[in-house]
């Protein structure tokens, strides 16, 4: 599921099958030339949540400047899949299944949890467990915060948290359709997002993607695609935005000059 790049040469992955997080060289990726992960050389970075047991489905991973590794860990690696129907809200189909949670406690971590790896090694800490469906996640531009989707079908939120040492994290923010008026996220889920160097989020949203100021409380712009479902973005170089979403990836062009208001 989502990957990060830690320093120069290396990736963390997040993966749902084997519900675990682990970081490889980006040479040692290449050089499988499209062979199975599984006979690469990797090393495993968190696989046993805080309390011992086993990780949900790790699905999203970003890491701080000191080379610490977050990572949130909800429940959608249980869910019985249908192709990419399972995500099409406009179709009325369901985007969430009560038996996700009934798994989570059976076989799972227990909690859905957001994740600290510390910079080095050490055990595994949970950060916050306020979210029902903790997603994608991005810092804010000094790094200070960390803000983190809910895709909980019953009200998706972003929500920030002041970074310490102290844990958990505390929450300092919350946005969803109550705080930014004119948004209708509706039956479908947000998912990954970025932060720019003005500390926008560039959000996936039921089909399409919503640039979010939080310090304003308003959506700036929003893009459709057609219904599908978007599941995660990055920032290019010159303005590119690159959007993921049902098999497909898309470039966007900013033609507003980032500094401009």
């Amino acid at each position: 599921n989502g990957m990060a790049l830690m320093r120069e040469n290396e990736i963390i992955i997040c993966q749902h099958s084997t519900r675990r997080v682990i970081r490889m060289k980006l040479a040692e990726l290449q050089r499988l030339g499209g062979r199975p992960l599984s006979e690469s050389n990797f090393e495993v970075l968190a696989q046993t949540a805080a309390n011992g047991r086993g990780l949900n489905a790790p699905n999203d991973v970003v890491v701080a400047p000191n080379g610490d590794v977050y990572f949130t860990d909800p429940v959608y690696g249980f869910i019985k899949k249908q192709g990419y129907k399972w995500l099409n809200a406009e179709k009325g189909e369901p985007t969430d299944q009560p038996y996700l949670d009934e798994a989570v406690a059976a076989v799972g971590a227990g909690v859905k949890g957001v994740y600290r790896w510390r910079a080095g090694g050490g055990a595994l800490e949970l950060v916050t467990d306020l979210l029902k469906r903790p997603n994608g996640l991005a810092f804010s531009p000094d790094s200070q915060t960390l803000w983190v989707s809910s895709s909980d079908k019953d009200g998706p939120t972003w929500n920030a948290f002041l970074l310490r040492e102290q844990l958990p994290l505390e929450r300092t923010a919350v946005l969803g359709e109550a705080e930014l008026p004119g948004m209708r996220l509706g039956s479908g889920l947000i998912d990954g997002f970025k932060i720019d160097e003005r500390g926008r989020l560039w959000s996936s949203v039921p089909g399409g993607l919503a640039v979010i100021d939080p310090a304003r409380k308003a959506v700036l712009a929003s893009v459709t695609f057609g219904g599908t479902a978007i599941s995660n973005v990055r920032f290019g170089e010159g303005g590119d935005v690159f959007v993921t979403g049902a098999g497909h990836v898309w470039r966007l062009r900013r033609t507003v000059p980032s500094s401009a208001s």
